[in-house]
C-alpha cells in the first residue's frame, strides 16, 4: 500500500453480493415537506422512513449498520432529505448510488488501511458521534461557503451545497459539525457586512476620508454614519456602511477620484496593477509609433489611443516611492496619456486551476460503470450537462450528450470517452461484470487497493496548481527529449574522394516525449468559467521495424482536450481508454517458494490481463482582485468580531454545550417577557446584549444542552410552534466561547 496524504484520502466501496433487503414504495413525487429529527436511530431504520415518506425505492444488504443522528430544527423538501440521508450514509461508510429511474442501491465502503488520519489522544466517544444537519443561509452564497469549508471538513466528513434552498449540508462528528455550523454562520454573516475598498488613483485617500465626511456623516443620527479608514501606504480608502448608502458612496468617490482640471502641464498618476518601470517604458515607446497591445476586451481602445499619441511631445517619469508616473506634455495629450495608463494599468480577471492527472490500472473483467457516476446532490439546474458517453472517439467533439438514467454500466468497444460534471464528493465506480460495482472516491495520492482477487492501482502523472489570466493560453510540459534519426547524409565523403559508403552523416532531431497540458480560461457572464482545456501523453516503445538505431523509436501519442463551462465547486471529469498491459503474481509458501530450483513445487504464477483508463479532473476558482480580497477580509473579521459579542455572556456554558437562538429582538423588556414564559415552562433561558449595525439587539438563547440532538430536538418542535430556532455551539473547543 502507498501511503495517502492525512488530508484526502480514498474511499472504496464494495457492493455485497448477498441477499440483501428491498424496501419499495410507489413513489408519490417530490413536493411537500417534512420534519426530519432522527436521535441515534439505526441506519436502516432510517432509510426505511425516510423512503416512506418520499416514495423512493431503495435496496440494501444486512451491512448496512450503525447509528447516526439527523436533525434539522424546521421542515425539510423530499429532496433535501435524501440528500441529508445521503450524507448520514456517508458518515456511517456507506454511498447511495442510483441504478435506475426508481432504484437506488447503497453500497458499502471500506477504507483502506492507509487512509486513516492520525489521532494523538483517545477519541471523546460523546463528541465523536455522527450527525447530519442542515443550515440554511440567509446573506451569503451556498455554493460558495462551500468552497471555502472545504479545508475544514474531516476525510469522513461532509460540507455540501443545496443550491435549491441556499443551504449546506454537513455531516460529520458532533464536536467537527458544531465548529462548521460556527464557520458558516460567521460566513453567512460576512456577507452582509457592506464593505467597500477603493484604491484612489488621482486623488489621496486622507483627502478623499475629509469629502466623504463632510458628505455623509453631517446628520445627527450617529448610528447612521458611514465609517471610513485609510491608509496612506497604498492610498486606500475603505467605507462600512449600509448597502443604500454604499452605492451613492461609490458614485461619489467615483466622481471625486478624477485629474484636477487646471489646464497644466504636469500630471502625477498612481499605478495600482502594472510596474510603474514598465509602464513608463510602453508609453515612451508609444511616443515612437510602436503599436500597442491589451487584453481582448481593451485592445481596441488601446490601439486607438496608442496611434493619438505616436510623435507627439511629452515625458515620463517614475517615482518609485509613491509607484507614481510625472507625466509632462499639453492638456491634450496628458488626458490622452492618462486614459492609456488607465487602460493599461487593469489586471484580467484571473482563475485558479487545479488540474489531476491519473492513471487507473484495473483487472480487464473489471470496466468503469457510467450509471453510477454521480454527485451525491443533483445539478443546481436542469441545462446542466450530466453525462456524456462515446464509444470508439478520440475528440470529445465527437461526444454525444445522453441523459443521466439508462446509461450502460460499461461502454462498449475497445475505446471509449466519458466525461462528467460533479460536485464533491466525486466517485468513480468500476464493474466486476457480476453487477458488484466498486466505488472509489477521486484519488489525490497513489494508491493501490484489492479488487476481488486483483489488485487496481492509481498512479498520479500531474497535479498542477495553475494561476492563469483570462483569455490567454498557458502550457505545462514535463517530460524529456528524445533523439529521432530523420535521415544521412554522404556529401563530406564525396568531396574528399573517399568512397561515401563509408563517410555517413546521421541527422538528429529531438522531440518532446512526456506530459503536456494546456490551458486557456475565459471568464464569461455570472462567474461562468469557459475553459479550453488540452491533455497530451506521448512516449516511446519498442518498434516491429527493426533497431532503434537504424529505424528509429516509435511513438506512441494520446490526446484529450474538451471545452468545459465551469462554476465554482464544480469538477468536471474526462477519460479515455489509455492502454493495457499484463500484471504478474508469483504467489505459494513462504521462503519455500524461494528455494532455487525447487521453489516452483510451492508456489504458482498468474498473470492478470490489466487496462489502464487515464482520467483527468478539472475545477476551478476565481481570483478576486486586491481591493476585493481586502474588502472579504474587513467583512469576515467584522462579522468574527460580532460573533464573539454575541456569545461573550455565555462562556460560562462550557460544560452543557449546546444552546437554542430563539429570537433577536430590539426590545429589552420583551426580551425578559419571552425568556420568563420559557423559564415557566422548565427551560434555562439566557439574553445577551449587544450592538449590531441596526441598533441594540437582545439574544434569548435556551441554554444547558448535552448533546446536538437534544439541542435538535427541541428547535423542531419550536419550528413547529412557529419559531425560527439555531442551534448554538458552545464548547470549550469553540474559539467563540472565549477560551
Amino acid at each position: 500500500m502507498i501511503p495517502l496524504s492525512l488530508r484526502l484520502f480514498l474511499v472504496l466501496a464494495l457492493l455485497l453480493s448477498a441477499s440483501g433487503t428491498v424496501h419499495a414504495q410507489a413513489r408519490s413525487g417530490s413536493g411537500g415537506r417534512i420534519a426530519v429529527h432522527y436521535d441515534q436511530r439505526e441506519i436502516s431504520v432510517l432509510v426505511d422512513k425516510i423512503a416512506r415518506a418520499t416514495g423512493r425505492r431503495y435496496l440494501y444488504s444486512d451491512s448496512l449498520r450503525g447509528r447516526v443522528s439527523i436533525t434539522v430544527p424546521d421542515r425539510v423538501s423530499y429532496d433535501e432529505a435524501v440528500a441529508l440521508m445521503n450524507a448520514a450514509l456517508h458518515i456511517k461508510g456507506f454511498a447511495a448510488l442510483p441504478v435506475g429511474t426508481d432504484t437506488t442501491k447503497i453500497v458499502p465502503i471500506a477504507e483502506t488501511n492507509t487512509s486513516a488520519p492520525l489521532v494523538g489522544e483517545p477519541l471523546d466517544p460523546e463528541g465523536e458521534r455522527p450527525i447530519s444537519t442542515l443550515v440554511r443561509l440567509d446573506h451569503a452564497n451556498a455554493q460558495s461557503v462551500a468552497v471555502t469549508l472545504r479545508p475544514y471538513v474531516a476525510s469522513t466528513g461532509l460540507a455540501l451545497a443545496y443550491a435549491p434552498s441556499n443551504s449546506i449540508i454537513l455531516a460529520g462528528t458532533e464536536a467537527r459539525v458544531s465548529r462548521l455550523i460556527t464557520l458558516i454562520r460567521i460566513l453567512d454573516q460576512a456577507a452582509n457586512e457592506d464593505v467597500l475598498v477603493r484604491s484612489l488613483r488621482y486623488r489621496s485617500a486622507e483627502a478623499m476620508a475629509e469629502v466623504l465626511e463632510l458628505r455623509f456623516n453631517q446628520s445627527a443620527a450617529v448610528s447612521k454614519h458611514a465609517r471610513i479608514w485609510t491608509d496612506p501606504r497604498t492610498n486606500q480608502v475603505v467605507v462600512r456602511a449600509p448597502a443604500t448608502r454604499l452605492a451613492t458612496i461609490r458614485e461619489a468617490i467615483n466622481e471625486f477620484d478624477q485629474p484636477i482640471a487646471t489646464g497644466g502641464l504636469m500630471r502625477v498618476i498612481r499605478i495600482h496593477n502594472r510596474d510603474a518601470n514598465e509602464l513608463a517604458e510602453i508609453l515612451l515607446s508609444t511616443q515612437e509609433g510602436v503599436s500597442l497591445k491589451g487584453s481582448a476586451q481593451r485592445a481596441p481602445q488601446v490601439s486607438q489611443i496608442g496611434e493619438e499619441l505616436a510623435g507627439r511631445e511629452y515625458s515620463v517619469t517614475v517615482d518609485a516611492a509613491t509607484r507614481s508616473l510625472v507625466l509632462a506634455s499639453s492638456s491634450e495629450t496628458l488626458d490622452l496619456l492618462a486614459d492609456l495608463v488607465a487602460q493599461l494599468d487593469q489586471l484580467p480577471p484571473r482563475v485558479m486551476v487545479d488540474v489531476l492527472v491519473f492513471e487507473f490500472s484495473r483487472p480487464s473483467g473489471f470496466a468503469l460503470g457510467f450509471d453510477y457516476f454521480l454527485p451525491l446532490l443533483a445539478p443546481s439546474s436542469i441545462t446542466e450537462p450530466a453525462v456524456f458517453l462515446s464509444s470508439g472517439g478520440a475528440s470529445l467533439s465527437n461526444t454525444v450528450g445522453i441523459p443521466s438514467t439508462g446509461v450502460p454500466s460499461s461502454p462498449s468497444g475497445k475505446s471509449y470517452l466519458f466525461g462528467r460534471y460533479a460536485r464533491s464528493p466525486l466517485q468513480l465506480s468500476i464493474d466486476s461484470g457480476t453487477g458488484d460495482p466498486i466505488t472509489i472516491e477521486i484519488p489525490r495520492e497513489n494508491v493501490s487497493f484489492q479488487a476481488g482477487e486483483s489488485v487496481a492501482e492509481t498512479n498520479i502523472l500531474l497535479n498542477p496548481h495553475i494561476l492563469a489570466t483570462s483569455g490567454e493560453e498557458h502550457e505545462i510540459f514535463v517530460g524529456n527529449e528524445i533523439p529521432v534519426p530523420t535521415g544521412a547524409s554522404s556529401a563530406a565523403g564525396q568531396s574528399s574522394g573517399i568512397d561515401p559508403a563509408l563517410v555517413q552523416r546521421q541527422v538528429i532531431e529531438r522531440r518532446d516525449v512526456g506530459i503536456r497540458l494546456t490551458v486557456k480560461p475565459t471568464v464569461g457572464l455570472e462567474g461562468i468559467v469557459i475553459l479550453d482545456i488540452s491533455l497530451e501523453i506521448s512516449g516511446t516503445e519498442s518498434s516491429a521495424a527493426g533497431p532503434v538505431e537504424k529505424v528509429g523509436p516509435t511513438f506512441t501519442d494520446r490526446k484529450l482536450e474538451s471545452t468545459l463551462r465551469l462554476s465554482e465547486g464544480q469538477f468536471a471529469v474526462i477519460g479515455t481508454s489509455n492502454g493495457s498491459g499484463e500484471d504478474v503474481q508469483y504467489t505459494g509458501v513462504p521462503y519455500l517458494k524461494d528455494i532455487p530450483f525447487l521453489g516452483w513445487m510451492f508456489g504458482s504464477v498468474k498473470k492478470t490481463r490489466m487496462e489502464n483508463d487515464l482520467i483527468m479532473v478539472v475545477e476551478v476558482e476565481l481570483v478576486r482582485d486586491a481591493n476585493e480580497q481586502l474588502a472579504e477580509t474587513i467583512r469576515r473579521e467584522l462579522a468574527l468580531e460580532r460573533s464573539m459579542a454575541r456569545v461573550a455572556d455565555l462562556r460560562d456554558l462550557g460544560t452543557e454545550p449546546f444552546a437554542i437562538l430563539l429570537d433577536s429582538v430590539k426590545d429589552g423588556e420583551k426580551a425578559e417577557r419571552i425568556a420568563e414564559a420559557f423559564a415557566e415552562d422548565g427551560f434555562k433561558p439566557r439574553i445577551t446584549e449587544w450592538q449590531s449595525t441596526e441598533g441594540q439587539i437582545w439574544d434569548i438563547y435556551l441554554t444547558s444542552f448535552e448533546t446536538f440532538e437534544r439541542a435538535g430536538g427541541i428547535a423542531r418542535r419550536l419550528s413547529d410552534a412557529g419559531w425560527s430556532p439555531e442551534i448554538t455551539a458552545l464548547s470549550p473547543q469553540n474559539p467563540l466561547a472565549g477560551d
